[in-house]
């Protein structure tokens, strides 16, 4: 593929990117200013009500993770001449650390009023972020944009669970948080797989088994990173004396746990997705048009061989 062809092909994808990067950081936007009304004062008033905080702030990290990655992308596919002689996960890191700076001073702005919880959620955001744009350093890029879209679904999902929080809370038992995550998860995985699959196909139909293995999978692996960071902020805010009362700790516990779960198995079943409908395809039409290894078959010019050997003889 020439390098023309190459750059028509990179406009709309850098298009797109940006679009996905504005989402990022509308979300992260909207999620901190929520955070900021309805648990910062909260908090403030009375520090054992941070089992809220706790288990609302993983959908703003998963923004700043998903706006790192979507920051370290965009630097990967600029085509930028600093940029392009730099590594990869340089790069990556490099746009992330511009989102974790933000990200972290919107975290430290929302929780201001108590400056030990507004450090802590400050550093584990920002440095989320980081860890967003390090993800973007994959030599497939068409895997980590595939991946990005996918990554949309789980924010739509997530709105919307928050948005029925009442009602989903208002039906949960103890015993029902680790099933319900697990199920919740395979669900949203499947979800996020068909979505990497269908980009894929119009963005890079000759992308091998591996970049649909990782763009399948991506989206969890995002909301992987937010679950683990939102547990060493917990803590980290335990171990500064910042208690939930016994209670609500159970409570904390029972979610982070279901989330947790979640994210895993929408990364195995992601990842899982994406592989099964490669197969699907390969085994459907690729075949036909492809030889073994995904290189084109020449049917002709083997005829053509075996005419000119019969007239030599």
């Amino acid at each position: 593929m020439n390098a023309t062809t190459t750059d028509r092909r990179s406009r709309p994808a850098g298009i797109v990117s940006l679009v996905l990067l504005a989402i990022a950081a509308a979300w992260l936007i909207v999620s901190f200013l929520s955070l900021r009304v309805l648990v910062a004062e909260v908090v403030k008033a009375d520090s054992r009500a941070i089992a809220t905080l706790i288990t609302s702030m993983s959908g703003a990290v998963m923004g700043a993770v998903f706006g790192g990655t979507c920051a370290g992308h965009l630097a990967r596919i600029s085509r930028l001449g600093f940029l392009t002689r730099l590594p990869r996960l340089v790069t990556g890191a490099a746009a992330g650390v511009l989102v974790g700076v933000a990200a972290a001073g919107l975290a430290y702005y929302t929780f201001s009023g108590t400056p030990a919880v507004a450090t802590i959620v400050a550093g584990v955001t920002g440095i989320a972020a980081i860890v967003g744009g390090c993800l973007a350093a994959p030599r497939n890029t068409d895997a980590v944009f595939a991946g990005l879209c996918g990554t949309v679904v789980v924010l739509v999902v997530m709105f919307a669970r928050g948005w029925f929080a009442a009602e989903i809370n208002s039906m949960m038992t103890p015993g029902s948080y680790q099933w319900v995550g697990i199920a919740f998860g395979v669900a949203l995985g499947m979800l996020v797989g068909i979505a990497a699959v269908l980009v894929l196909r119009l963005r890079a139909p000759r992308t091998t088994l591996s970049g649909y293995l990782a763009a399948g999978a991506a989206p969890g692996a995002l909301w992987l990173v937010s679950e683990v960071a939102t547990r060493v902020a917990a803590g980290l805010l335990v171990a500064k004396g910042i208690e939930p009362d016994p209670i609500s700790n159970l409570g904390m516990e029972l979610i982070l746990e279901a989330q947790l779960n979640g994210s895993l198995a929408a990364l195995f079943t992601g990842g899982t997705t994406a592989v099964l409908a490669f197969g699907t395809l390969m085994s459907k039409g690729g075949n036909k048009k492809t030889g073994r290894g995904g290189k084109a078959s020449v049917p002709s010019q083997t005829k053509a061989t075996n005419t000119k050997s019969k007239a030599k003889r």
